[in-house]
């Protein structure tokens, strides 16, 4: 997902590298199973989210990325040169 470039990401960049979407893709659907199978929520003691609780999940899901994104844009203005 580029995160080690120093630029801000954009565009198709976002789906350069399939094997780390899969990942993406794979770790969602491992903790969606955990969350929603009945036999692994009696194991594992789970319950599912409500519809609040998913927002809640969005945004701090997001949050680094969208700092790190921040954080990109700001250095790459102060390190512009001048015109």
């Amino acid at each position: 997902m580029g995160m080690r470039c120093g630029r801000p990401l954009g565009g198709r960049e976002w789906f350069a590298n399939r094997y780390v979407l899969g990942a993406v893709a794979l770790t969602i659907a491992l903790q969606a199973v955990a969350v929603y199978a009945p036999g692994l929520r009696t194991v594992l003691k789970t319950v599912p989210p409500k519809r609040a609780d998913w927002l809640v999940i969005g945004a701090c899901a997001l949050m680094p990325l969208v700092v790190g994104q921040v954080v990109r844009r700001l250095r790459a203005t102060a390190s512009a040169p001048s015109a």
